[in-house]
């Protein structure tokens, strides 16, 4: 008779099960582990991300709130800072807009100083951002009117122009922010539209003019595009409001 714990040929022993069973769950447990690792390290990366936007955020939205116009330093300092969340975070598409208005700024902190090469460049590298956010997030009406606003300020009325227009119109139609880049970006490049185009951009500003009156009729003033949209904008009392007639 055989002694216990020793098998006869054919039969498994119970330490023989246990050792078995011991290697099933070390397999299962070192892919388990691994996944626990990357996904805190993941987790750990979005906190630190979202640590280093903290700033770039509150600083455009007081510069936006007031209508300022930040110094270089600043714009250099913010910039950085959202690139490190970028570097966290590459498929972040908030972080990207955030990295393309900067860069906006700064371009228009070129153009006051007179170098029209620097502006170019900066406004092209904004609106590579631009297009990077559009990508990641296509629906967000915001980046989309950006890209097309991006195109606008370096002459740029082409296709990739007017489906930046008809997204965000067509995800964004009641946003304000979208309304006033759309309207600036169309009227700035009436002429060059077609035809549907031009029937979206002025769509837009009409809808825009209910609420947003004052800063449309600011947008067109500096783009001297005022008289034009107003032959263009039916009659009502939003037209009578913006044009006196």
């Amino acid at each position: 008779m055989d002694n216990p714990g020793k098998t006869s040929s054919g039969v498994t022993s119970q330490s023989d099960i246990s050792a078995a069973q011991q290697t099933r769950w070390r397999i299962l447990t070192i892919p388990a582990i691994g996944l626990l690792i990357y996904l805190s390290y993941l987790a750990i990366g979005i906190g630190i991300a979202d640590l280093y936007s903290y700033t770039p955020r509150q600083k455009i939205e007081f510069w936006q709130d007031n209508q300022a116009q930040p110094e270089s330093a600043e714009l250099a300092q913010a910039l950085n800072n959202i690139r490190h969340s970028i570097n966290w975070t590459p498929d972040n598409g908030e972080y990207r807009d955030i990295e393309g208005l900067l860069l906006y700024y700064q371009a228009i902190n070129e153009q006051s100083a007179g170098n029209a090469e620097g502006f170019i460049a900066l406004t092209s590298s904004a609106l590579n951002s631009f297009r990077k956010a559009a990508e990641l997030r296509p629906r967000w009406p915001y980046s989309q009117a950006n890209v097309a606003l991006m195109k606008s300020a370096l002459d740029q009325y082409d296709q990739e122009f007017e489906q930046a227009i008809e997204r965000a119109t067509r995800f964004g139609p009641w946003e304000n922010a979208v309304n006033i880049s759309v309207t600036t970006a169309g009227f700035a490049g009436w002429h060059q539209l077609d035809t549907q185009t031009q029937k979206r951009v002025l769509e837009n500003t009409e809808r825009g003019l209910n609420r947003n009156i004052k800063q449309i009729k600011q947008q067109l003033k500096a783009i001297n595009k005022l008289n034009l949209a107003c032959i263009h904008i039916k009659s009502g009392v939003s037209r009578k409001k913006l044009c006196g007639y």
